[in-house]
């Protein structure tokens, strides 16, 4: 579709879209046009937002001041500019509520598998047959797959249907994600992929939660290996930028189709039929939920030279003290080794040998 094609489709679009040339807008459709004039700045708009560390390629999610009240927007580079677009109106309850429920009828009779599971596992130990250990290795990895689809049923609902509040508390960031990091180390090198951190030399902190932004850590390292084929890199860094904290996934893999790449972080875009490496699809957009919550913004892009480069920024603001009320939470993990659990769908099933890991 040629461009004047699309901006003419985009023409009748309920939700306002409008192209700019980075500066000023160039063009807007019926439903920006009650905000934004031609011609007008988009300083005011961005500024404290995340679009300077853009690089211009693959798709920035930015939440935007938009006629009194905040807007989400995909941003994408055309011939003539960047196009901004809206998030088309939606009713989340329907879709986000089958998974919430899904994920709670799964809840019983996966805990009641794995408490056979763990009678059976002790029963074929004392066997101490090479095959019998492979085939219980595999059956675990399977109830930890499980686990992982539940938690991402779980917090993928709540996120989508705007029901998940945030638990926030001084958290140390930069201890957080060093602990991920040394927690998948070990487990990407036994899976053949190299993997580089780059933390930081100092504390940062933010008011956070700080289970949430390990999900949408988890999630962007589980996307890596899942896309990147063994001897490949895999690599999780960090960076301060003024008052937010950037941290960023890249990888040496496949990269993002470019048919999905301007929807991926959409609550119910397309995904490729076919490969099982998609999951859910709740991923992404999940990982887009949390850094809106947390005052930041989700960026993708493919590498020039091939993979994928993932990144999500959490504000560094300081928030006001407020009282908060613990919620009651589902513990998807149920005690089990986070990097385990969150990797599950990738790692070999020699790496869950319930002599070792149950």
């Amino acid at each position: 579709m040629e461009e004047d094609d699309l901006l003419w489709v985009l023409g009748a679009f309920p939700q306002p879209v409008f192209l700019t040339d980075g500066e000023t807008v160039q063009w807007r459709n019926a439903a920006a046009s009650a905000v934004l004039d031609p011609g007008a700045s988009l300083q005011p708009m961005l500024q404290g937002t995340a679009f300077g560390l853009w690089s211009r390629r693959g798709t920035l999610r930015l939440s935007l001041p938009f006629g009194g009240a905040l807007c989400d927007f995909s941003v994408r580079v055309m011939q003539r500019g960047l196009l901004f677009l809206a998030d088309a109106p939606h009713e989340p309850s329907a879709a986000a509520g089958a998974a919430l429920k899904a994920s709670a009828i799964l809840r019983r009779p996966l805990q009641n598998v794995m408490t056979a599971a763990r009678e059976l596992f002790d029963r074929v130990e004392d066997l101490e047959e090479p095959a019998a250990t492979a085939v219980s290795s595999e059956l675990n990895r399977g109830l930890y797959q499980l686990l992982r689809l539940c938690g991402q049923l779980t917090t993928g609902g709540e996120l989508l249907a705007g029901t998940c509040k945030p638990e926030r508390h001084r958290v140390d960031l930069t201890a957080l994600l060093d602990g991920i990091a040394d927690d998948v180390a070990p487990l990407l090198e036994r899976a053949g992929r190299r993997f580089v951190y780059r933390g930081l030399p100092a504390a940062v902190t933010a008011d956070a939660d700080a289970q949430l932004v390990e999900r949408a850590v988890y999630n962007l390292l589980s996307n890596a290996l899942a896309f990147t084929p063994a001897g490949g890199e895999i690599c999780l860094s960090l960076e301060r930028r003024e008052q937010s904290l950037l941290i960023r996934v890249t990888d040496t893999g496949e990269g993002f189709p470019e048919s999905v790449l301007g929807t991926l972080f959409d609550r119910y875009s397309l995904i490729p039929v076919g490969d099982p490496r998609w999951g859910t699809g709740y991923g992404l957009p999940m990982v887009r939920e949390i850094a809106r919550l947390h005052g930041g913004t989700l960026m993708a892009a493919n590498v020039p030279t091939g993979g994928a480069d993932v990144m999500f920024t959490l504000s560094l603001v300081r928030r006001p003290a407020a009282v908060r009320t613990a919620q009651q939470r589902f513990d998807y993990l149920s005690g089990y080794r986070h990097a385990l659990v969150e990797l599950s769908d990738s790692l070999s099933a020699s790496l869950y040998d319930p002599a070792t890991v149950s």
